[in-house]
């Protein structure tokens, strides 16, 4: 089950970063629940197929680039840990961001159900139950 929970995920990423939103979704439940590591400040979490193409909407009216590579990936049960390096570039501000963050990802019946980032990578192998 984890070898097909991580090609899922990988299949997810690739389509993310190619902005494939055909692709991506077809790898995420139609009621998928995402809660972006800043919804703590925002208090957004992202509902549904709707909600996700609202997010990347958002995404592409900020960031002129927005790459989250994924470095490693950490099954875990029906879990898959993506721990990433993420580089973007403002749409107006031209400000360079990089940084490490993860995604949690659920996994059932081979559809991603759920999705929460995290800033660091030992957050995100926290969230799953392992150090790093």
């Amino acid at each position: 089950m984890s070898q097909a929970n991580l090609e899922i995920v990988g299949r997810a990423m690739d389509a993310y970063n190619a902005r494939d939103l055909t692709a991506y979704l077809a790898e995420i439940s139609d009621s998928v629940r995402f809660q972006s590591r800043f919804s703590a400040i925002d208090s957004v979490i992202y509902n549904g197929h709707a909600d996700m193409r609202r997010y990347f909407a958002n995404l592409d009216e900020v960031w002129s680039r927005y790459e989250m590579q994924l470095e490693r990936m950490v099954p875990e049960g029906n879990q898959v840990a993506a721990l990433c390096h993420l580089y973007a570039v403002g749409r107006d501000s031209d400000i360079e961001l990089e940084e490490y963050p993860g995604v949690v990802f659920t996994i059932e019946a081979g559809t991603i159900v759920a999705m929460t980032s995290y800033s660091t990578h030992a957050e995100t192998l926290a969230a799953i139950g392992l150090s790093g």
